[in-house]
C-alpha cells in the first residue's frame, strides 16, 4: 500500500496535492482501476473545492467506494457516509452534441477544516468485450505539483501487453516487467504548457497500454462494426431522387456529401456500446441525427448507392504527427472521417462539417495527419494529404478614397473553407445585421470615424464554395492623425509571434490557411513613396509585402502563408525572431507629406544663426511657427519640439532594421529601458521609417520612436 507524505512546511495553493495513486489489474474480462487520492486543506479556500468529492463514471464503468478519511491532528476518521453520496447525470458534453450517460457520484464531506487531510480510494470496473477482450487504453498518470504520484498496471504474464510512457519528466523512475508496468516519482513539478502548443502535447506524463499488435489487428477490429447490413433500408429514408438529380458522378457525390453534413445534425448518442459501435445507418438515415462515426458510415452507405466506392476511416484530431510512434490502439483515435475513390484519386472529406460548398475535391482539407480505413486495401494508417494552401483561404481588399476632407473606405472580404462555413452560419441564422455592427465597430477601434454608407453585404458562390462580405464606408478627414495606419490587420491575426516568456516546447500554426491584404489609398494630392517588395521567409511560414506606386494610387499587399501544422520546440527562437519581423511586415504606416514652401527652406539657417542673431533668430522663429499652423503643413509643425527620433521627422538616421533595433536599446523613460513594444514600418515622402511603439510600465506612458532608413531617402 502506498502511503502519503507529509505535507510541505510552506505551501500556497488551496489544496495541497499529496498522493495520487493508481494501479490497474488487466485480465480477460475486464479493467480494474484503484485510485487513490489525498490533499490537505491549506487556506479557507480550498474550503469549498476540498469538502466536495466527485467521481465520473462512464455508462460503461462500475464504482465502488472504499474509503473515505478525514485526518486532522494525526488521527484518522472514517466519514464515508453512503447515504450521504448523491449521483447526478450532469451530460457535460451536450453542448458539444454528445450524450453518454456519464454520471458523476458527489460526496460532500461534513466538518472540514484548514489544515485537514481527505484521502479517499475508490475503484472503476470497466468490461473490456467492446475490444475483442483485449486491452487498449490511454491513462494520464500525472498530477502536477503532487508530492508523490505512482501507477502500477499488472496483468497475466502469458498475456502480450504492450505499453509505453510519454512526457516523463526528468525524476519519474520507470520499470517495466513480465506482466507489470511501474512509474514512480516524488515532488512532482508543476506543468510548463503554453496555451499555444500542439494537441499531442500533453503537459502531464501518461501511458498506453494495448493488446493490439499490429494496426491490421485494429482495422481486423473494426470491420465488421462499420458493416452495411442492409442498404435498401439506408436507400428508402434519404432523397436518393434529389441526389441523382444533382448531374454527373461528382455532382451527386457533392449532393450526397451536402446531405449528410447539413441535413443529419450532429448528435452523438454514446451510451454502453454507442460509445465505441456506431449506430445503424438506416436508423440515423431515419431519425437524421448522429455523431462522427454515425454520419460516416451513412456518407459511405448513400455513395455505394451511387455506385461510388468510400470507406470510414478512424482518425485522431489531437494526436497529430505523434500518432506515427502510437501504439496499435483503438484508443488512440477520437474521429471518424470518409475516404471516397473518385476519379482515380483519394478524396478524403468530414461528414461532420457543415455549410461546406462546392465539390468533394475542393473542399477544405482535413486537418488529421494519418487514418486507418475501415475495408480499404492498405489494412494500416494512411496518410492524409494537407497540402499548403494555394488559394488565399482569406482575400481582404481595402480601397481608400481620399479628396480633402471627405474620404470613402470600400472593403471587400473573400473567404474560404472554415472561414466561409462560419459565415454562412451566421446569415443563415439572420446575423447578417449583427455582423455589420460589428465590422463599423472593429474600423472605429481601428481609429477610423467612420459610418456605413450602406448595409454589409454577403454573397455566397456555392459553386465556388466562397463567401464575400462587401462593406462601404464614409470618414471624415483621412489625414485627422499625423500618421495614417495601413496595417494588414488579417495577416497580423494569424501570425503567431510568441513571447520570450512563452515555456519551451513547440508551437501550432494555423493550418493550411493563405492570407492576402491588400490596402489601396488613392490620394488627391499622389504620393512620394518608393516601390518596394520584401519577404521574410522560415521553414514554417512565409510573409511577403509588396509596396508600389501608380499616379496617385498607393499600394500595399501583405500575405501569409503557413508551410507547416507547428514549429518544433528546436526552432522556436529562430522562428520567433523572422516572426517579429513579419509581424514588422504587417504593420504600415504613411504620414502626410507636402512640398515645403520657401520659408520652411529658411529654417536651418535661422536656427544655425541663432547664437549669432539671437534677436532676429527669435522673431523669425515665431513668424514662421505661425505660417506653419496650417492644416497642409501638419507634417512638419512640430518639429523644433522633439528630441532625436521622438516624431517621423525628426527620425534617427540609420542603415537598416538591425541597426534601428541597436540604437532602440538606449531609449528610456522613468529611469528605466522601455521593454517591449512592436515595430512597425511607416513612409515619410521617399523615406521609409522604422517605428517602435511601447507603453512605459511605470507612467503609463505611450512611446513612439522613429528611425529613419538612410538608403531609402
Amino acid at each position: 500500500m502506498i502511503e502519503p507524505p507529509p505535507p510541505r512546511a510552506e505551501h500556497e495553493s488551496a489544496l495541497e496535492q499529496l498522493l495520487f495513486d493508481q494501479q490497474s489489474q488487466l485480465s480477460p474480462e475486464a479493467q480494474i482501476d484503484f485510485h487513490r487520492v489525498a490533499y490537505r486543506v491549506s487556506t479557507t479556500a480550498g474550503l469549498a473545492s476540498g469538502s466536495q468529492i466527485s467521481i465520473e463514471v462512464s455508462s460503461r464503468e462500475e464504482l465502488v467506494w472504499h474509503w473515505v478519511r478525514r485526518i486532522r491532528d494525526g488521527v484518522a476518521t472514517d466519514v464515508l457516509a453512503r447515504e450521504r453520496v448523491r449521483v447526478i447525470q450532469p451530460e457535460s458534453r451536450l453542448d458539444d452534441g454528445l450524450y453518454d450517460e456519464r454520471r458523476s457520484a458527489l460526496l460532500f464531506v461534513e466538518d472540514v477544516r484548514v489544515g485537514d487531510i481527505i484521502d479517499h480510494a475508490y475503484s472503476l470496473r470497466e468490461d473490456t468485450s467492446l475490444f475483442g477482450g483485449l486491452h487498449a487504453s490511454r491513462i494520464p498518470i500525472g498530477w502536477p505539483g503532487a508530492r508523490r504520484v505512482h501507477f502500477a498496471a499488472h496483468w497475466p504474464s502469458d498475456r502480450a501487453v504492450l505499453t509505453q510512457v510519454h512526457e516523463m519528466p526528468r525524476g519519474y523512475r520507470v520499470v517495466k516487467t513480465d506482466g507489470a508496468l511501474r512509474v514512480d516519482a516524488l515532488d512532482v513539478p508543476l506543468a510548463d504548457l503554453a496555451d499555444d502548443a500542439p494537441s499531442w502535447i500533453v503537459g502531464a506524463p501518461w501511458v498506453e497500454i494495448s493488446e493490439f499488435a499490429a494496426w491490421s489487428d485494429v482495422e481486423r477490429w473494426a470491420r465488421p462494426l462499420y458493416a452495411i447490413d442492409d442498404l435498401d433500408a439506408v436507400l428508402a429514408n434519404v432523397p436518393m431522387d434529389r441526389i441523382r438529380a444533382a448531374g454527373d458522378r461528382d455532382a451527386q457525390v457533392e449532393a450526397a456529401l451536402q446531405f449528410v453534413q447539413d441535413e443529419v445534425r450532429y448528435l452523438g448518442v454514446e451510451v454502453a456500446h454507442n460509445a465505441v459501435v456506431p449506430h445503424a445507418p438506416a436508423e440515423v438515415a431515419r431519425r437524421r441525427y448522429g455523431d462522427c462515426k454515425d454520419k460516416a458510415l451513412l456518407l459511405v452507405a448513400i455513395l455505394a448507392g451511387l455506385g461510388v466506392v468510400a470507406e470510414p476511416a478512424l482518425a485522431s484530431t489531437t494526436a497529430g504527427v505523434s500518432i506515427d510512434g502510437a501504439l496499435p490502439s483503438p484508443a488512440t483515435f477520437d474521429h471518424v472521417v470518409v475516404r471516397i475513390h473518385l476519379g482515380g484519386q483519394s478524396v478524403w472529406v468530414d461528414a461532420t462539417r457543415t455549410l461546406e460548398r462546392g465539390p468533394a475535391q475542393s473542399r477544405p482539407a482535413l486537418t488529421v495527419r494519418r487514418a486507418l480505413p475501415i475495408g480499404g486495401p492498405e489494412r494500416t494508417l494512411v496518410e492524409v494529404p494537407l497540402p499548403i494552401a494555394a488559394e488565399p483561404t482569406q482575400f481582404v481588399d481595402e480601397r481608400y478614397v481620399v479628396a480633402g476632407a471627405q474620404s470613402t473606405l470600400r472593403a471587400m472580404t473573400v473567404y474560404r473553407g472554415p472561414h466561409a462555413a462560419r459565415l454562412r452560419s451566421y446569415a443563415d441564422a439572420g446575423r447578417t445585421e449583427s455582423i455589420g455592427e460589428g465590422a463599423l465597430e472593429f474600423y472605429r477601434e481601428l481609429g477610423l470615424d467612420v459610418r456605413a454608407l450602406e448595409p454589409l453585404r454577403i454573397e455566397d458562390d456555392a459553386r465556388d464554395g466562397t463567401v464575400t462580405v462587401h462593406e462601404r464606408y464614409a470618414l471624415d478627414e483621412f489625414w485627422a492623425v499625423e500618421e495614417r495606419r495601413l496595417d494588414a490587420w488579417a495577416v497580423i491575426d494569424h501570425l503567431p509571434v510568441p513571447s520570450e516568456s512563452r515555456p519551451p516546447g513547440p508551437l501550432v500554426l494555423p493550418y493550411p490557411i493563405h492570407v492576402v491584404h491588400r490596402v489601396s489609398v488613392a490620394n488627391d494630392r499622389g504620393w512620394d513613396i518608393e516601390n518596394e517588395h520584401e519577404v521574410v521567409e522560415t521553414e514554417e511560414l512565409r510573409v511577403s509585402r509588396r509596396v508600389s506606386v501608380r499616379g496617385r494610387e498607393l499600394e500595399i499587399e501583405v500575405s501569409l502563408q503557413t508551410l507547416a501544422d507547428h514549429v518544433p520546440a528546436e526552432r522556436l527562437e529562430a522562428y520567433r525572431e523572422r516572426a517579429l519581423a513579419a509581424d514588422a511586415l504587417a504593420r504600415y504606416s504613411v504620414i502626410e507629406h507636402a512640398e515645403p514652401s520657401p520659408w520652411r527652406r529658411v529654417i536651418p539657417w535661422i536656427v544655425l544663426g541663432i547664437p549669432v542673431l539671437v534677436v532676429v533668430g527669435v522673431l523669425a522663429v515665431g513668424a514662421l511657427r505661425r505660417r506653419l499652423g496650417t492644416r497642409r503643413s501638419r507634417a512638419f509643425r512640430r518639429m523644433q519640439s522633439f528630441a532625436g527620433g521622438e516624431s517621423a521627422q525628426a527620425a534617427i538616421e540609420v542603415g537598416d532594421r538591425d541597426e534601428a533595433e541597436r540604437e532602440h536599446r538606449v531609449a528610456r523613460c522613468c529611469g528605466a529601458h522601455v521593454e517591449g513594444g512592436q515595430w512597425s514600418q511607416a513612409q515619410l515622402g521617399g523615406a521609409r521609417l522604422f517605428v517602435h511603439s511601447a507603453t512605459c510600465p511605470s507612467c503609463g506612458r505611450a512611446h513612439r520612436r522613429y528611425y529613419r532608413q538612410r538608403d531609402a531617402a
